[in-house]
């Protein structure tokens, strides 16, 4: 069969198929090689968001321990606070970097498990901020000696579950990091 077929169009086809395999080869090195720079850019970015948010899931933690064993000293309440705030506010000061560093380097599935992780994280930073005015009471005006333990119950009823579903949607964030 071969030998019914012009050299002139075998020669001819085995140029074009050697420069599609080229271009080929081409662009899945260029893949290859921009996958790489990929994920060494979005590196820094990995280290900032987990640091991040692991800061943040650290101080809630440990507030919420704070209340279930009712240590309410003026001294611990005070650092509690400081430190939840901290933690709180590096998460969202860089919310607008994290949320398009996700978008960029890991795509949107990422993007929408950051999102129902800061959903979690409003809804218990709401929950722990009802107890602003017993602790104002506690802290600064002193028209209390201590924490009313019946509100310190009610909104334990809400930070117990809500930390437990910021940690789980932390575990599928993270998991969609690697």
């Amino acid at each position: 069969m071969l030998d019914k077929i012009s050299p002139y169009i075998l020669g001819g086809a085995i140029i074009i198929l050697s420069v599609v395999l080229a271009a080929f080869k081409t662009g899945l090195k260029d893949k290859i090689l921009f996958l790489i720079r990929k994920t060494h850019l979005r590196q820094p970015f990995h280290k900032d968001i987990t640091t991040a948010i692991e800061s943040y899931l650290l101080s809630a933690k440990l507030s919420v321990e704070m209340f279930e064993h009712k240590l309410m000293s003026h001294t611990l309440l005070t650092s509690r606070i400081n430190e939840y705030n901290d933690a709180f506010t590096k998460l969202n000061t860089n919310k607008q970097t994290h949320t398009s560093s996700l978008k960029i380097y890991w795509g949107v599935n990422q993007l929408e498990s950051y999102a129902l992780f800061l959903a979690s994280v409003t809804h218990f930073d709401k929950a722990i901020h009802s107890l602003n005015d017993e602790l104002d009471a506690v802290l600064n005006t002193k028209t209390k000696t201590e924490v009313d333990p019946e509100r310190i119950e009610e909104t334990l009823a809400l930070l117990t579950p809500t930390l437990a579903d910021m940690n789980q949607r932390s575990e599928v964030l993270f998991d969609g990091l690697l």
